[in-house]
């Protein structure tokens, strides 16, 4: 929840030119956050908190709804309780994160059954566009694992024009 939360807060911030979320949110991932010590971990949910509710009625065009904030709030507060009396294992802070790896999962499903194929329509027309689409699916994972790419559609070769 707290990672794509992020990257809408993110696109906002670079929307808005608001450099302290922007700084706040570069970064993060699972990944990121798992790696988190426990102070420094409360230290990023008690900032990021800060400025989701602070900037909640502006963020509806990002993919979160003021009910969004709300919720991440109380997820972040049950997290804490279930961490703090101890009641969490380490496979339940594992099934805690999993909703994010759904989402993940899910949007990369709308890319690659849904708008890859509408970014074809752009391959004659705006080659560049379409050269700088295809070439953004290539996801870097910056938690030093393996650079991945992701399943473009196939590129026949462009058609020749003879003149």
């Amino acid at each position: 929840m707290l990672v794509p939360a992020a990257a809408s807060m993110r696109s906002f911030a670079r929307k808005n030119k608001l450099e302290a979320i922007i700084k706040l949110t570069n970064g993060i991932t699972r990944a990121y956050l798992l790696k988190l010590s426990k102070n420094d971990f409360d230290n990023f949910v008690d900032s990021f908190y800060k400025e989701l509710d602070a900037n909640r009625l502006n963020l509806s065009d990002y993919n979160i709804k003021p009910e969004n904030v709300d919720a991440i709030k109380t997820t972040i507060d049950d997290f804490r309780k279930a961490e703090d009396s101890h009641l969490m294992s380490g496979s339940e802070k594992s099934s805690a994160i999993i909703g994010e790896e759904e989402a993940f999962d899910k949007a990369d499903d709308i890319l690659k059954e849904d708008i890859d194929g509408l970014i074809e329509h752009f391959r004659e027309d705006n080659n560049d566009f379409y050269n700088i689409y295809i070439a953004a699916r290539v996801i870097k994972d910056v938690s030093g694992g393996n650079t991945k790419t992701a399943a473009a559609p196939e590129q026949p070769a462009a058609p020749q024009n003879p003149q």
